[in-house]
This record gives C-alpha cells, structure tokens and sequence, in this order.
C-alpha cells in the first residue's frame, strides 16, 4: 500500500542525511522504521500482552513476575535515597544525535516517539539510588537494572489501571516495559541512553541531558547531571505519594517545561 506525505525541507535533508552515513537504506526504510516504532509505543498501552507476531506465542517472560511491585516503587522514593550526590557534566550538545542535522540547538525538538516523561522519571529514579554516594556506575549495569525494575514498577500501574477500568486517555503506564525483550530494549535505548557507533549519544535521558555517559579503562560509566539530579529529587506523585493516577507533579511539570 503507498501512501502520500508532505514533510518539510529541514526533515528531508535530516533523513537524507541518515541515509548517507548508512544508517539507513532509503527514505523508505527509515519511514517504515519510524512507524514501527510508534506502534510498538502505542501497542504497549493496550491491556492484554498480544503477540509480536501474527500466529507468534506468548513467551512466559511476557509475564508479570511475582513480585511485590508495589514495594519495588517505594524502594525509589526519595526517603531511600542517599541526600549526597555527585554530578557529571552535562553532555554538550554536538555529543548527542541532534549535533549532527546541523541545525542550532534552540531550533531543535524532540523525537515524537517521545512522547511520554513518566518512564524517563523513573529510569532517572532508579538511576539515582543505583549511583547513591558514587559519581558513575558501568552502563551495561544500569540499562540491565533499569529495564527490571521500570517493568516492576510498570506492573504495579498497569493492575491498578485494570482494576479501576481506566480508559486509554487516563493510563499513566504507557511506554513503561513489560517482560518482552523487545518492550526492554525499547525502554533502554529510546527512553533511557545509549551510544550510538560514533560515540553520539541517544535515547530521551540523554537527549534531555540528565544523564552523561564517559570512558573509564575502557568501560562505559553513567552519571547524573545537575539537571538530571534536580529532576529526581522533586517528589513524584508515583514513586512518592504511591498515587497512580497522575504522571508528574505540578512541580515536576514546571521543571520540564522550564528546562526543554
């Protein structure tokens, strides 16, 4: 099926741009790639856990783990959280994907895929009370921490959400992971960070500079910037105040603005 879309200049020279450092094969490909993308962040706000794939089974990791996720939640509130913390420098902005379209960083905006600051809060959380009085951790550490415990966390939400029969428009546990590996890694590398093969980083976390990624004996470490750790310490209504019916506090969502 063809369909036909008007894009703007800026947005055709940035997907031209992709193609030439191979990133992808044709404008097709990376149309196709962005669509998919949003599916799979808009699948992951449907009840029931469906296949991947027509006719593909449902494997047990899909699961929801016993455990108690409710106190999983409470172990990312601020009162657990060690109130002495050390920063890393903020990345700049030619060390993220963005550096490279050639264009000013204030002309710049945000993928739409994301498009929820919920699972950036939490992975942020967790990222916090993982580094606790240190300035870094190994980032392999982190990303195969953060995805447990946001699915942990994601769980709870999602139960409260189907006890309650909330509706689509008042979920909060959109974007959040599940056990699907697929649905991991989604959350790791879209909403968290990652290096890209040229040393730019990626990922919401990262692209919002909350977080910096650095080289130490040839191993990858993660820290939290200043702004990255102000974010974190504003009382969020889930990891807090175990209310689930809200994503951000007043607080948190005058933060952000202010800091985008």
């Amino acid at each position: 099926m063809r369909f036909l879309i008007d894009i703007t200049q800026k947005q055709t020279q940035g997907v031209q741009k992709q193609i030439e450092k191979g990133n992808y094969s044709s404008i097709s490909q990376f149309v196709a790639t962005a669509i998919e993308n949003q599916l799979m962040l808009e699948e992951n706000e449907v009840d029931e856990l469906m296949p991947t794939k027509p006719g593909e089974e449902i494997s047990s990791p899909q699961l929801i783990k016993e455990t108690s996720a409710g106190e999983n939640s409470e172990k990312y509130s601020l009162i657990n959280i060690p109130s002495f913390n050390t920063t890393v420098n903020a990345p700049a902005f030619d060390d993220l994907v963005f550096g490279s379209q050639g264009v000013p960083e204030n002309d710049i905006w945000l993928w739409g895929q994301i498009n929820k600051i919920l699972p950036v809060k939490i992975g942020l959380r967790i990222l916090h009370q993982l580094l606790s009085t240190n300035q870094s951790i190994g980032l392999d550490e982190f990303l195969e921490t953060v995805a447990d415990e946001a699915a942990l966390i994601g769980d709870k939400i999602r139960s409260y959400e189907k006890q309650n029969s909330k509706m689509r428009g008042e979920k909060i546990s959109a974007a959040l992971p599940d056990w699907n590996e697929k649905s991991q890694n989604r959350y790791k590398f879209q909403f968290m960070v990652y290096p890209r093969k040229n040393g730019q980083l990626d990922g919401a976390m990262a692209l919002m500079k909350f977080c910096n990624i650095y080289t130490e004996r040839k191993k990858q470490m993660i820290g939290i910037t200043e702004q990255g750790l102000k974010f974190s310490t504003i009382k969020n209504p889930v990891l807090d105040l175990n209310d689930l019916d809200r994503s951000l506090s007043e607080e948190e969502s005058i933060f952000y603005l202010n800091h985008i």
